[in-house]
């Protein structure tokens, strides 16, 4: 690579080469310098789910994942409604470094939920 490109390592250990014009005229992310960040997810339920029910039994499950922060705490709330479901807007958060894992284990959650809700409804 040029003098003038900057090396960057991705998290797949790809290595991208950026253009010193490129830094200085784009926007640049960087994950690493705030405390925490906030993994956004979704759970889209049956219009006849009870989200005054489910959302801080949500919440509860949530914060008790490993790396998931207590501060700020764990955001659950009603997103959007139609006449055959609700959307719920979920917003745990934890360090850059366990993002992929509590990414995988919300969704996991998430997914439980819906099983146990069409059991339910079977």
């Amino acid at each position: 690579h040029k003098k003038t490109d900057n090396p960057i390592n991705t998290s797949e250990n790809v290595l991208n080469l950026v253009g010193n014009n490129k830094i200085f005229s784009d926007t640049i992310i960087n994950f690493s310098s705030n405390d925490f960040r906030s993994v956004e997810l979704t759970a889209i339920l049956p219009g006849t789910a009870d989200e005054q029910a489910i959302i801080p039994r949500l919440k509860d499950q949530i914060a008790r994942l490993p790396n998931v922060l207590s501060s700020p705490a764990v955001d659950v709330h009603l997103s959007s409604t139609t006449a055959d479901s609700i959307t719920l807007s979920v917003r745990p958060y934890c360090h850059n470094n366990h993002y992929d894992s509590v990414h995988r284990q919300t969704l996991a959650l998430i997914r439980a939920l819906m099983l146990n809700m069409s059991e339910r409804h079977a």
